[in-house]
């Protein structure tokens, strides 16, 4: 894991594709805000988020992705919102729907929830955001369907009809008289009800049966009638989601159907409406866009989020870092297949799971490379990192005979004052000792590999891994002076080769040819169709005159239809 990557990837949902067409079948963006004393909010959205925004493909820094979402907050809704994230920061789960300003859709109704983490410096908020304007202007609409028919009775009761297949309850409250009337629920509530209490009473009585007495307390705030008229002022509809004994996740709301001369209500419909099916979807796909699907570890992308969460220093004094990696897994890859490869790591994460996991959690980072975050308790580390080594050397598998992994570990106490990324970078250095040693052992000259690893990169002047799936490039080596703006550099390869020859450095004789070949497009159906290599030559501009060089594409070792991961080598080959 080099370090330019990990600044690179800060704040980015660079995750896998699946995870992305997840989130995205699903309408829901995802979301990070950063908000730290005396520095400008941030926010950090994926593409779906960045869709749901009307910035997509627009290039933005963290702070003006936060500004492109707050200043087109409605008046109206920004107090509420204001709310929401004060009530995030105190440590509850929140959710609110509100008036959001679409750059081309116009006002929309959004819903957004999260939480947040206290770290030093400030607060990290995490969620999700829906479009649920066409949800909200439904129910708006049976609203007002329910005030026109409060003027004629048989209208009225033939509407509430209609609600009763929709809601689990309904109950019509008249504030004013303190009474009310039953029109439909189902036996649990009705059982619970003495319709010989008044209206406040029905209300408590109902909340404090049905719900958990985890959630109880806000369930009883947000059915408080005594409070309710200030709540629902000029307001049509008032929902909150709250976790029933029996139903799970529901939805409770005050439908308003008369309102006095200042907007207050005085006459309300209390629905509820089950949707625990729903909610349970949504908490699938926030796990499911944290987890490695092959090992059910927390993945790279749940990683970043964790670390940077620590903004710096870890706060527990017993934390440890432990940086893992899977010896032989190319070996079996290319001598057994890939299905013993998959069972050579799913085995080391069945060890790490059993003896790692009561004390911490476990990231799959790479291919064969993992870090466990450790709280060692009343354990000593050494007693955790033998249990572990008697765990891996007892392994066996159906496919594999036999499993070894390397790793290094530090802790807080061996290095108090460095950073969670300085304290990995420890683990890590010791962690490839480790595993020189037991090449070693193996008769494999790592060192060797080392040297020629460098002369690799004197012989290419530029050596980059690019994912032409992702539209992205990682700088394995290359001259500072390449990666500029004037050449035409950029994180996304699809621009910086388009960039490199239309900024001058490539001959104009040559242009066309070296756009054509270099276009994405090209490559994928390229690489598709089997090929392995791709040799593109070209003259490019050195000082004043121009050199032939050759550009080398090859399969990288991880590369898929479904993830067309390359190398790309440039080799002057006039010098």
């Amino acid at each position: 894991m080099q370090d330019n990557n990990n600044v690179q990837e800060r704040g980015e949902f660079t995750d896998i594709s699946e995870i992305r067409d997840i989130v995205s079948s699903a309408h829901m963006g995802i979301w990070r805000i950063e908000l730290f004393d005396g520095e400008e909010p941030r926010m950090f959205a994926d593409e779906t988020m960045k869709k749901l925004l009307g910035i997509d493909g627009q290039e933005r820094t963290p702070e003006k992705t936060y500004t492109d979402w707050f200043v087109n907050i409605t008046p109206e809704a920004l107090p509420s919102v204001l709310h929401s994230v004060e009530q995030m920061q105190k440590g509850f789960y929140d959710e609110n729907t509100y008036q959001w300003m679409h750059p081309t859709k116009g006002v929309r109704y959004v819903r957004c929830g999260g939480t947040s983490q206290k770290v030093e410096g400030g607060y990290i908020i995490r969620g999700y955001h829906y479009d649920v304007d066409e949800f909200v202007r439904r129910q708006q609409a049976q609203a007002a369907m329910l005030q026109h028919a409060i003027s004629d009775k048989n209208e009225y009761y033939s509407v509430l009809g209609t609600l009763g297949g929709i809601f689990y309850s309904i109950h019509v409250i008249d504030l004013c008289a303190d009474t009310v009337i039953e029109y439909t629920t189902k036996n649990e509530i009705r059982k619970i009800v003495n319709h010989t209490d008044g209206a406040a009473e029905m209300m408590h009585e109902i909340m404090t049966a049905v719900s958990f007495d985890d959630h109880l307390e806000e369930a009883l705030a947000f059915t408080d009638l005594s409070t309710l008229p200030e709540r629902m002022k000029n307001k049509k509809l008032l929902t909150k989601q709250l976790v029933g004994r029996n139903t799970g996740w529901f939805i409770a709301g005050f439908i308003m159907m008369e309102a006095d001369a200042e907007g207050k209500p005085t006459k309300v419909i209390f629905t509820t409406r089950v949707n625990d099916a729903e909610k349970k979807q949504q908490e699938q796909l926030l796990h499911k866009s944290q987890t490695d699907e092959l090992t059910g570890l927390y993945n790279r992308r749940a990683y970043e989020e964790d670390i940077y969460a620590h903004n710096d220093k870890p706060e527990e004094d017993d934390f440890i870092y432990i940086s893992i990696d899977v010896n032989g897994l190319k070996v079996i890859n290319d001598t057994k297949g890939h299905m013993a490869g998959d069972e050579l790591i799913t085995g080391a994460c069945q060890c790490m799971k059993k003896i790692f996991g009561p004390h911490g959690r476990i990231y799959r980072v790479g291919g064969d490379e993992f870090v466990a975050i450790l709280v060692k308790d009343v354990y000593p580390v050494k007693d955790i990192l033998a249990a572990f080594d008697e765990e891996i050397s007892g392994w066996k598998g159906s496919l594999i005979d036999s499993l070894s992994v390397a790793y290094g570990w530090v802790s807080k106490e061996e290095s108090p004052e460095s950073s969670v990324r300085q304290l990995g970078a420890i683990a890590e250095e010791r962690m490839y000792a480790a595993k020189t040693a037991h090449y070693r052992k193996q008769g494999v000259d790592r060192r060797g590999q080392q040297d020629a690893h460098k002369a690799l990169c004197r012989l290419y002047t530029k050596i980059l891994k690019i994912n032409i799936t992702d539209d992205t490039c990682q700088v394995i080596n290359m001259d500072v002076g390449e990666m500029t703006p004037e050449k035409g550099f950029s994180e996304k390869i699809s621009e910086w080769l388009t960039a490199f020859g239309t900024t001058g450095q490539v001959h104009p004789v040559d242009l066309a040819e070296y756009l054509r070949v270099t276009n994405l497009e090209y490559m994928k159906n390229y690489f598709a169709d089997g090929k392995t290599s791709l040799h593109i030559f070209h003259r490019r501009k050195y000082d004043d005159s121009y050199k032939q060089v050759m550009m080398e594409i090859i399969l990288a070792e991880d590369y898929s239809e479904d993830n067309q991961s390359l190398f790309l080598y440039v080799k002057d080959i006039d010098r």
